[in-house]
């Protein structure tokens, strides 16, 4: 009940705030109020986590979102990361977000003239999140949630359900919250724009925006790139981006937040692109509403593998009038005040940087709106139809073109100044790493590219790469380190280059192998040698590495993919993990695709205390003890029997005397075995027969040898793929401090 009450008084607070905000109209006094109500709020949010969190770690399974998420069996930091593992603890999460990023804005935009009215959109946006989480409570008993099954008020289950093995992964703990942060600080500049357009006040945003903008692309990019890195290193398909509608929707968000920080340059160079900036400040911060609505709303459940499940009536309701009225009241205004938004004095030459930016932009939203259309294509094909996603190779068709375009912008355009003077040294100087370019795709020619559309996109990778060194290098030795720009540029470039590795000339085989068994693929000698349990004190999983040795050229080295039943899933079906062997120009990827039994051993039949090699394993006999009448009578009811034999294992290090067991249906008089690993092999044997001859018990047992299929594959340079993403990252983090360390140097002016 505390936590509900926390959630209802903080949405509460945040309405109040906003109220403050809006009617202030210069009143310090009110301002002041909602100031003091966003932080009240803020701190509800901050008690409310607090209180989620320390039930979590007291394993207090009367909440539902407890008990669905977390388990005792969880290390502390799973434990931890299961706040946000599902929709009522990620909303939270988000929520928590915002306020702290909400307090950081009124530090920054305090005593500023647009201070009310964008607080004033702000806090409705904190109000909005706190509103889910009412409809959406982290705070439900299970009483509550499972009345219909009769579960009695103040029951409290002993265990929870725990995390879907999938995500017990350590970029559960890093990948969420910094995506939250960067959706947080998306709500920034939308609210000074919404503030500045409704005020009549032009000249002011910019500045008070871009640095929000900058550490938003930052914060933003830094959560993608992990998401990648955690699907390459954890689903085992082998790559980092699969062109996923719920991947695809923080991707939107991402490109058009790129675009608005070029434009944003522009106006603060130029005193351009106004009205640019202004409807891609809206559309930013309405597309991480929109991407929530695709992942929460379930509506892209039966296309993604990494979308949510319908949250129910309420909560779509809650985020389609979210999405609605942040978009709405946006627009309206935007258009309402069209006409007055100042333009450039003077119109930019064919020869000037802003124009090549603008340039850049336009190619940025071609490319973001086919991406948004095919991440919509679920939604508009529904409404027509079948519900049906697109194609990936849609994606890559579309797209093509534009890539290559933005990265020869990305170097040709450092070279134009902003009046638009462009000089013969600098035209030779673009020749010039033109020709290096030229030379160097024709040594990657040489090597390894074979196919235009590659060679083309590696030349312009290239020539991105050279002219932006060429720059950054000039800057460099003048003492100047504003180089966030040419570091971005250059990781973007980076990153195409390590697609062109890893996805065009990766190679990869199939493999199906018995423990011991080689074969040589892709160069190397691949042998399996055998499984080993691991996590074996957990009694909701068997979990396994089963055991690779990869040997080329006389040097050899292990992977140890991971294969694993559980209780998550009623042990169903397995959980597949791959494991990774990184080299600076290449990595192995083995990932498993399969687990099963070869049964087409001849089977053996004993007399008792007689003894014969097993036909799967010469190394191993077996010996029949006795039978075992002690269970005969365990099943409930009189249509099945449980038979067990006491059976010794012979191998030439170690005697194992255990019990087998099989389930005699008497109605279809068949054997149905309970399979049991010999300890130290990879075999199994079963129970399928049992009778008596001649006064003497005789069983019959059949063997099975494990077959796992994997595939091995080879993915050059895919290095450079991490690489790139992380230079992007750092040159909006450069950016950002550039700006504020810029803006400080000018107070103390």
């Amino acid at each position: 009940m505390i936590g509900k009450f926390l959630v209802f008084i903080s949405f509460a607070l945040a309405c109040g705030s906003a109220y403050f905000f809006f009617s202030a109209n210069n009143n310090e006094k009110r301002i002041k109020n909602a100031r003091f109500l966003f932080y009240l709020a803020s701190f509800g949010i901050l008690l409310s986590s607090a209180l989620l969190l320390v039930n979590i770690l007291n394993h207090n399974f009367q909440y539902t979102y407890i008990y669905s998420y977390s388990s005792k069996d969880l290390p502390f930091s799973l434990l931890l990361s299961s706040f946000w593992a599902g929709q009522e603890g990620s909303f939270l999460l988000w929520a928590l977000f915002t306020a702290i990023v909400g307090i950081i804005f009124i530090k920054s935009i305090k005593g500023k003239s647009l201070e009310p009215l964008a607080m004033g959109v702000y806090s409705l946006v904190f109000a909005f999140m706190i509103v889910i989480l009412i409809a959406k409570s982290p705070f439900d008993y299970v009483w509550e949630s499972f009345a219909g099954n009769n579960v009695q008020f103040g029951y409290t289950p002993e265990d929870g359900r725990g995390l879907n093995p999938i995500l017990e992964n350590i970029w559960i703990i890093i990948h969420p919250p910094i995506l939250f942060i960067g959706y947080a600080l998306l709500a920034v500049p939308y609210s000074i724009a919404f503030a500045s357009l409704f005020k009549n006040a032009y000249e002011e945003w910019n500045d008070l925006a871009l640095p929000w903008t900058n550490a938003s692309a930052a914060v933003l990019g830094l959560g993608i790139m992990l998401g990648g890195f955690w699907a390459y290193e954890t689903l085992g398909w082998g790559g980092f981006w699969g062109w996923d509608p719920v991947e695809n929707s923080s991707l939107v968000p991402w490109m058009l937040v790129l675009a608005l920080a070029h434009t944003q340059l522009v106006q603060k160079k130029s005193g351009g692109m106004r009205k640019t900036n202004y409807i891609l400040a809206i559309l930013t911060f309405v597309f991480v509403i929109y991407s929530t609505f695709l992942t929460r709303s379930g509506i892209l459940s039966d296309v993604s593998v990494h979308s949510f499940i319908d949250p129910g009536k309420v909560v779509y309701s809650i985020l389609f009038a979210f999405l609605l009225l942040f978009f709405l009241a946006g627009i309206t205004i935007f258009f309402i005040r069209f006409k007055n938004i100042p333009k450039a004095e003077s119109t930019y030459k064919l020869s000037s940087r802003p124009f090549l930016i603008v340039f850049g932009t336009i190619i940025i939203l071609i490319s973001t709106f086919i991406i948004a259309y095919g991440t919509s294509f679920p939604i508009i094909t529904s409404l027509v139809g079948t519900l049906q996603s697109m194609e990936i190779s849609f994606y890559d068709k579309m797209n093509f073109p534009f890539i290559i375009l933005m990265m020869i912008l990305n170097g040709v355009s450092l070279f134009f100044a902003w009046n638009g003077n462009f000089n013969k040294k600098q035209l030779k100087q673009v020749i010039f790493l033109s020709a290096l370019s030229i030379v160097l795709t024709a040594f990657l020619i040489f090597i390894a590219l074979d196919q235009w559309a590659y060679i083309v996109l590696a030349f312009s990778a290239i020539l991105s790469i050279t002219l932006n060194i060429f720059i950054m290098f000039k800057k460099i030795r003048k003492k100047s380190f504003r180089i966030a720009a040419y570091l971005s540029h250059i990781g973007v470039a980076l990153l195409f280059l390590g697609v062109i590795g890893s996805a065009g000339y990766s190679s990869s085989e199939h493999l199906v192998l018995r423990p011991k068994e080689s074969s040589e693929k892709l160069g190397y000698k691949i042998t399996f040698k055998g499984k080993t349990q691991i996590e074996k004190g957990k009694k909701d999983r068997e979990k396994f590495t089963y055991n690779l040795e990869l040997e080329k050229k006389g040097k050899r080295f292990e992977l140890h993919p991971i294969v694993s039943w559980s209780s998550y899933n009623d042990w169903q079906f397995p959980f597949f993990e791959p494991s990774i062997r990184t080299s600076l120009f290449e990595d192995i990827y083995i990932s498993p695709k399969s687990v099963l039994n070869d049964t087409s051993f001849q089977r053996v039949t004993l007399l008792e205390n007689e003894t014969a090699i097993c036909p799967a394993d010469s190394s191993l006999q077996i010996k029949l003890i006795s039978l075992d009448t002690s269970k005969m009578d365990i099943m409930p009811d009189e249509f099945r029997k449980v038979f067990a034999s006491i059976v010794e294992f012979q191998m030439p290090s170690q005697v194992i005397r255990d019990t087998l067991y099989s389930v005699l249906n008497l109605e279809k008089d068949s054997f149905s075995p309970i399979w049991y690993s010999v300890l130290g092999t990879s075999l199994k044997i079963g129970l399928v027969e049992c009778n008596f001859e001649n006064g003497s018990f005789q069983a019959t047992f059949k063997f099975a040898s494990e077959l796992f299929t994997f595939e091995v594959a080879k993915k050059p340079f895919i290095n450079l793929v991490w690489l790139g993403t992380i230079a992007v990252v750092t040159g909006f983090f450069f950016a950002m401090s550039s700006h504020l360390s810029g803006k400080s140097n000018r107070k103390k002016i």
